[in-house]
């Protein structure tokens, strides 16, 4: 099993594309999505197959937004999809062999993703989706 964890030291290195600093939220210290669709960098699980979890918190503002939709996508290939209305996991499967090289490109679609300001949720203009928890890889 392979675990990253908003608490993990080196978690910028991990979280490349579209996620901010680390901030309060209901759960401690969080990362925020920026965008509609973050990506994750990780080690790849060397051709066998995996059962990959993500842990996150929604961005919600009832009644406006009450749920945020997560699809997730490894190296472009379709892997899970969950709808949260709290925090909670998005589980999927990655086949065996079903991505190549030392790295694996972890893409959320967050199409839910609102900015507070905009729907009178006070004057934050960042994209909201998710405040990542974690991630999880373990071997099948």
């Amino acid at each position: 099993m392979w675990e990253l964890a908003a608490s993990s030291k080196n978690i910028s290195s991990y979280l490349v594309d579209g996620w901010e600093e680390q901030e309060l939220s209901g759960d401690g210290d969080l990362p925020w999505s920026v965008v509609e669709r973050p990506r994750i960098l990780i080690p790849a699980p060397d051709g066998v197959g995996a059962t990959l979890t993500l842990t996150g918190e929604p961005f919600l503002s009832p009644p406006k937004v009450t749920s945020q939709d997560v699809w997730v996508f490894v190296s472009g290939l379709f892997v899970a999809f969950g709808r949260l209305h709290r925090g909670g996991d998005v589980t999927g499967v990655l086949p065996p062999g079903a991505v190549q090289g030392a790295t694996i490109s972890v893409t959320l679609g967050l199409p839910n993703a609102t900015r507070p300001s905009e729907i009178g949720a006070g004057p934050d203009e960042r994209m909201l989706g998710l405040a990542f928890q974690s991630l999880r890889l373990s071997w099948i």
